[in-house]
């Protein structure tokens, strides 16, 4: 069994160790990419490993597994460097000899030493990053784009938030180099959502700010709506963390920025949400003139919408 790697699944570290100079790679339009067909031998050796590996599950043990699937993997890496696939190899490698960053203190417990995959995702990596270095040689920038992007949304449903925000990192670092207005709106967007997931609101804030001033700069208003759903999920969380430590006068501001995001995003509920906190938190400061224009507001959209109980709360 090869041992782990000494590589976290941490972004800073993963992007020390294997990250790409997109700048000199995608100029390298004149080198020759692989030949088209050199997998296809091993697409048919993976389907012989999971034959044998299906036939050892249904009557073998699962020590026996493990060993046909580290084997496999030992395999796989050798047949990129043999290729001549070299960014892949060393990517493929870190992502597949490290802990699982989602149960690193069992892992430890239990003496296991890198994490555990199916070969059906080891084959999905591998194959989406020889995409991605494959279209990189071909100067195809969209076709690494969209490898880039599935190697992240693989790793939002593993949960690995760390590793999905790494390879949205470098969907950005395409799209800005290559200009592509779109591809660097929905990369931030991505960036930003990953950082919720991560419950780093502050991160998160950054990127959907990002995305809305790249949305305006270009006219974009779908976007801009886009990215104002986001905000106004990251503002009322800012606004409510502000408010429980008592800083009101900064949750005032968080909570109008609420506002504000709302109006852009066109969400009347939303709206009504953010003048009942501006408010209910004006009243409680004693300031009960100047809540009364937030607190109409939230009645009347209460009353457009339809909704007896929230217009009659407030």
């Amino acid at each position: 069994m090869v041992r782990n790697s000494d590589i976290s699944p941490s972004k800073s570290k993963l992007k020390s160790s294997s990250s790409i100079n997109f700048s000199q790679i995608i100029e390298e339009k004149s080198s020759k990419p692989p030949v088209t067909g050199r997998f296809s031998r091993r697409n048919q050796d993976d389907e012989e490993n999971q034959r044998r590996i299906k036939s050892e599950l249904d009557g073998g043990t699962k020590k026996i597994s493990n060993e046909s699937l580290n084997s496999t993997l030992l395999e796989m890496c050798q047949q990129l460097l043999v290729e001549g696939f070299v960014q892949s190899y060393i990517d493929f490698y870190h992502l597949t000899h490290r802990q699982d960053p989602n149960n690193i203190a069992e892992q430890e417990r239990s003496g296991a030493l890198q994490i555990q995959m199916s070969l059906e995702d080891m084959v999905f990596i591998r194959d989406n990053l020889v995409k991605a270095e494959t279209c990189r040689r071909q100067g195809d920038t969209q076709s690494v784009y969209t490898a880039f992007t599935k190697l992240a949304d693989f790793y939002v449903v593993t949960q690995d938030w760390q590793t999905s925000f790494f390879f949205h990192e470098k969907c950005l670092e395409v799209a800005q180099l290559t200009n592509d207005i779109r591809a660097e709106m929905k990369a931030n967007h991505s960036l930003g959502t990953t950082y919720q997931l991560m419950n780093d609101y502050e991160g998160a804030q950054k990127f959907h700010e990002r995305h809305e001033e790249i949305a305006t700069s270009v006219d974009v208003m779908e976007e801009v709506a886009v990215a104002n759903v986001e905000l106004f999920k990251v503002y009322m969380v800012l606004a409510e963390r502000l408010e429980n430590q008592k800083r009101t006068d900064e949750a005032l501001e968080m909570y109008q920025r609420c506002l504000t995001a709302s109006k852009k995003c066109w969400d009347r509920a939303a709206e009504s949400e953010a003048n009942g906190r501006i408010g209910s938190l004006l009243l409680a400061r004693g300031a009960a003139q100047d809540s009364l224009p937030y607190l109409r507001s939230q009645s009347q959209i209460a009353a457009d919408l339809g909704h007896a109980e929230g217009r009659c709360r407030v």
